[in-house]
Parts: structure tokens; C-alpha cells; sequence
């Protein structure tokens, strides 16, 4: 993926042609928001020059890799707190300019803040397309596919409506995280030394997303007893760390089954879950990015947001309540149990 360093002539008035220059904005913060998306983004690239403007925490530049040629803009606002150029009345003003100098025939919005939609229009685009839903229908050019009342709808559902109006209509809409050619920088006496490999995601945003560090350690001891042999890894961001430490403390034997890859870069964490025969884990973006790069996944989820409806993904619920309030209540063997039957099938 580049970043832009050209800008072109604009054309308006004509039908869309393979070569026609589109502006996707992509807001979203975290991974897995990318990868929920990218069944259309990949179709739209066949048809379409594609600019993709997204923000540096979703690392859109890895998930689309396989995509060379797609031109992708850096999206610098509202990044979990942080403030960017592109924040506030002198950042609206960069972001016009940004859009300017892709120079698109058409904007998708895949999103429905009305700033990116009054932004395209400042600029000069007149195919202006979004979700709608509200005030962002006062600056595209035709009303948006969504209501007021789609409030809550999922985020793929609605990209998936507005792609079918702009032609663009995947035979397959499961995301598929293409392998990576790459050596992976863990050291490779540690593949060497066991199976199955479980990939385990600790991190979540939220700690009511997050299922306690004495599960994770409970669960690992079990399986450690069941598979002798079998080799964990425990993931998160660089900010959750102290997760993994806490749960390797509280694991009384064998410890030496376990490692932690909290500081790794993306693509090395793509090549770990290519490497691995399962995700048990938190539902955060790395289980998007292991069911995309085909790996079954066990999901420890109690939260009420939308998640990634997969065939590869089954989830862990608990025995003691009829909904999943808190997910603490969660128990390990559940758990356990759910992750031997997805190795042994």
C-alpha cells in the first residue's frame, strides 16, 4: 500500500469505468473494525482506483497488503483521546485539502459523521455517498440508504448496503487476511518444540470485554494437562502487557509452555495466528484477523456490541446465567472444553 503523492484531473459527468478514481474514508479506530469491511474494499479494488483513508490505529497498510497498488491517505483525528491535524476548524480545513489532492470522481463515507461527507463537498466532489442518517444526507448527493431509525445497525451490514448501491457486490463477504511473506522474527525453536499451538487473545477496550487473568491461568494449567505438549501464546496490544505478566504469574507449573507477544508488530502477529491451530480469546481485533486468516476461533464474549458472525468462531457461554451479563461468569472449563472439541475436530 502507498501513500499518496499525485493528484489527477477531475472528471464528472461520466458513467464509472474501471479506471475511475474513489475515495473510500474509513474512520474507524481499532483492526477489526478494518478487517469487518474488507470483503467490499477488496471487490471495490478490482473495478476501481482506490484512495482508502484511514487512521494510523487501524493498520489498514498491513491488513490490505496484498494490495500493492491501493493508495492509502492517513486519517490523523480523534485516535482513542488523542487529538490530530486533522482535529478541529483548522483540521476540517487540512482534511478539504487531503481530499483535494486525491482528486476523486466519487467519496464513500463508510461512516455517519456528517464532517468527512461536508469535507468532500468543500472540496468539490459532487458524488458524494454515505450512510446518511441524519445530517450528513445535507451534504451528499443523493439521501443516504439508512434512517434514523437503523441506529445500532452493523457496521458491515451497513457497508454492505452501501456498497450494493455503488456496484460493488462480493460473491463472499467473509474477510480473508491473505498469507504474509515474511520470516517471523519469534524465535523458531520455540514452533519447534510442540503442538498444537493456541493463540490466545488477552486484550479487549474495555474491562467488561475482558475475561479475568485467573480464567486465562486456570485454563492454560487444564490444557497443559491435557495436551502435554502444546505451546501458548498470549497477545494483546503493547498497552496490555501487564495482562500477560499477571496471568503467567499465576500459573503454578510449567510456564515455560507459555509466551508472551505483546511488542510485536502486526504482520508478526498475522504470521503467529498462520502458525497457530486456534484462537481462544477476548473478542477484540484479533479475532477478526485470526478468522480471516482462516484459524478457528473460541470466543470468551458477554458484551452486547456487534461482533463477527463467522462459521470459524464458536463461543463460550456461561452455565449460570441465560445471558451473559458479565463475562467473568464465564467458567474455565467451559472454555476448556469448547477448545479441546475444536482441536480434535
Amino acid at each position: 500500500m502507498k501513500l499518496i503523492e499525485r493528484t489527477g484531473k477531475r472528471l464528472f459527468g461520466t458513467p464509472m469505468k474501471k479506471t475511475d478514481r474513489v475515495l473510500i474514508i474509513l474512520p474507524v479506530i481499532g483492526i477489526g473494525d478494518v478487517v469487518w469491511v474488507k470483503p467490499w474494499i477488496d471487490e471495490a479494488i478490482k473495478s476501481k482506483e482506490v484512495f482508502l483513508m484511514t487512521k494510523p490505529t487501524s493498520f489498514a497498510g498491513v491488513i490490505f497488503h496484498e494490495h500493492p497498488d491501493l493508495n492509502h491517505v492517513m486519517l490523523d483525528r480523534s485516535k482513542r483521546g488523542e487529538r490530530g491535524k486533522h482535529d478541529g476548524l483548522r483540521g476540517f480545513f487540512k482534511l478539504i485539502g487531503e481530499i483535494k489532492q486525491v482528486c476523486p470522481q466519487e467519496v464513500w463515507i463508510l461512516h455517519r459523521s456528517w464532517r468527512y461527507a461536508a469535507a468532500a463537498r468543500f472540496a468539490g466532489i459532487s458524488r458524494c455517498f454515505g450512510y446518511g442518517m441524519g445530517v450528513q444526507n445535507l451534504f451528499l448527493s443523493e439521501r443516504g440508504l439508512l434512517l434514523k431509525s437503523d441506529n445500532g445497525i452493523h457496521p458491515r451490514q451497513a457497508t454492505s448496503q452501501l456498497m450494493a448501491a455503488r456496484g460493488i457486490l462480493p460473491t463472499d463477504d467473509h474477510p480473508k487476511i491473505m498469507p504474509l511473506k515474511k520470516k517471523v522474527t519469534f524465535p523458531s525453536e520455540f514452533f519447534r518444540s510442540g503442538k498444537p499451538i493456541i493463540f490466545m487473545g488477552v486484550g479487549a477496550t474495555t474491562s467488561d470485554r475482558r475475561w479475568a487473568p485467573k480464567h486465562f491461568a486456570t485454563l492454560i494449567e487444564q490444557l497443559i494437562i491435557a495436551l502435554p505438549k502444546c505451546q501458548i501464546i498470549l497477545c494483546g496490544s503493547k498497552n496490555e502487557r501487564h495482562i500477560g505478566d499477571q496471568i503467567v504469574d499465576k500459573i503454578t507449573g510449567q510456564k515455560d509452555r507459555v509466551s508472551l507477544i505483546f511488542d510485536s508488530p502486526l504482520d508478526d502477529v498475522i504470521c503467529f495466528l498462520q502458525l497457530s491451530n486456534l484462537y481462544v480469546g477476548n473478542d477484540s481485533g484479533l479475532i477478526n484477523l485470526a478468522a480471516g486468516v482462516g484459524l478457528k476461533c473460541i470466543r470468551i464474549y458477554s458484551s452486547s456490541l456487534p461482533v463477527l458472525d463467522s462459521k470459524l468462531i464458536k463461543s463460550a457461554r456461561s452455565s449460570n446465567l441465560a445471558e451473559n451479563s458479565d463475562i467473568n461468569s464465564i467458567e474455565p472449563k467451559n472454555v476448556l472444553n469448547l477448545t479441546l472439541d475444536a482441536l480434535r475436530s
